[in-house]
């Protein structure tokens, strides 16, 4: 784990140390200054769980994937947890979930074979009893002096390097990215179907059947391009929409697929007005907006709070809408925030916000 910051890398020898009480104590306080930061919350859900604090383990671990949607290693902890609870359903749920995002997991594979080994709740307890759970976690090893591992090492890259020249090469020349699942089967007899529903009442967009074509090759098009927002806009457009029900059923399955962002790497490409204006066609699509809180309530496990969009600047305020989220976070209600959040339409003219990532901005 590469890490830049002093505090986390004081923190992380610390737990590699095995010294888990100071661990917590150092980076507990520090909450506000790493709401958005993965390697935090990861290294504080370890430390709260080895020493015993399942719960701000359970909360820490799974921010922590908030934060880093793609993340092995906190799901692997958290299937833990589940499994210690008598979960088995959960636990089950995350390690398939772990497999989706790298089928080579082999503590995830261990895990399920563990799972389908018990037979019942006393073989259950059986286990937890005698398991100490190390095969189902990432290693987290002990502090090593990188002299006793500089000559080695310098040795067996030299080497290699030396006798693997062009695979090297040919290695940091790659740029392909990984394909998505190949949805192209779903539009091969699309022209040959009637896509629109004979009944025109009681939808929000009435399209033709060109439009309703367009709208599904758009997006598989976003799809493929890993484009998900844009991709979620044409499904809308459809789903409230007179197409028919196997129309409708084609997005839906594109919909199943689509991920859920994070702030690393998510631009926002729609704006309050434009979502205002149509509620509808941006149900479920993500935003990143600015501006400022009111009326905190915290409702465990989350809390609630009034969005004023646009005011961070304390200028202009476009509007204000009900947010949510499903954790909590320690907020200064003097600082602008900014949120990364998904649409919830309420009806066609209300909507709410749910709350995905948070962060005050400490520079505005």
């Amino acid at each position: 784990m590469k890490i830049y910051n002093k505090t986390l890398k004081k923190a992380y020898r610390l737990l590699r140390s095995r010294q888990y009480g100071k661990v917590i104590a150092l980076l507990e306080p520090k909450v506000p200054l790493f709401l958005e930061n993965y390697q935090f919350y990861y290294i504080l859900g370890i430390a709260c769980l080895r020493n015993g604090d399942n719960g701000g383990a359970d909360t820490y671990l799974k921010r922590a994937v908030q934060v880093n949607r793609n993340a092995v290693e906190p799901r692997l902890f958290l299937a833990a947890l589940a499994l210690r609870r008598k979960d088995t359903t959960e636990a089950v749920r995350l390690w398939l979930g772990i497999l989706d995002i790298d089928s080579s997991c082999r503590e995830a594979k261990r895990g399920l074979d563990k799972i389908r080994k018990i037979s019942d709740s006393e073989a259950l307890d059986q286990y937890l009893n005698r398991n100490s759970f190390r095969s189902l976690l990432p290693v987290i090893r002990r502090r090593v002096s990188p002299l006793f591992l500089l000559i080695p090492a310098v040795a067996v890259l030299f080497f290699a390097g030396y006798s693997k020249q062009d695979q090297i090469k040919e290695f940091f020349s790659r740029s392909d990215v990984p394909s998505r699942e190949n949805l192209s089967y779903m539009f091969s007899n699309l022209k040959k179907e009637k896509l629109t529903d004979d009944n025109l009442q009681g939808f929000i967009f009435n399209l033709t059947e060109d439009q309703i074509l367009t709208s599904l090759k758009s997006a598989q098009t976003y799809f493929d391009a890993y484009d998900d927002n844009r991709a979620r806009k044409e499904i809308n457009r459809i789903l409230y929409s007179n197409a028919s029900e196997s129309a409708k059923q084609r997005a839906r399955i594109i919909e199943g697929y689509l991920k859920e962002p994070d702030f690393t790497a998510f631009e926002n490409i729609y704006n309050y007005r434009d979502v205002i204006d149509n509620p509808y066609l941006y149900n479920s699509c993500f935003i990143k907006w600015r501006g400022r809180f009111s009326n905190l309530s915290m409702n465990d496990p989350g809390m609630s709070f009034d969005f004023l969009v646009g005011y961070d600047t304390a200028e202009v305020l476009e509007g204000i809408e009900p947010a949510f989220t499903d954790f909590q976070v320690r907020l200064d209600n003097s600082l602008p925030i900014e949120i990364l959040g998904q649409i919830e339409t309420l009806d066609r003219d209300s909507i709410r916000i749910r709350v995905v990532s948070i962060r005050n901005l400490v520079d505005s």
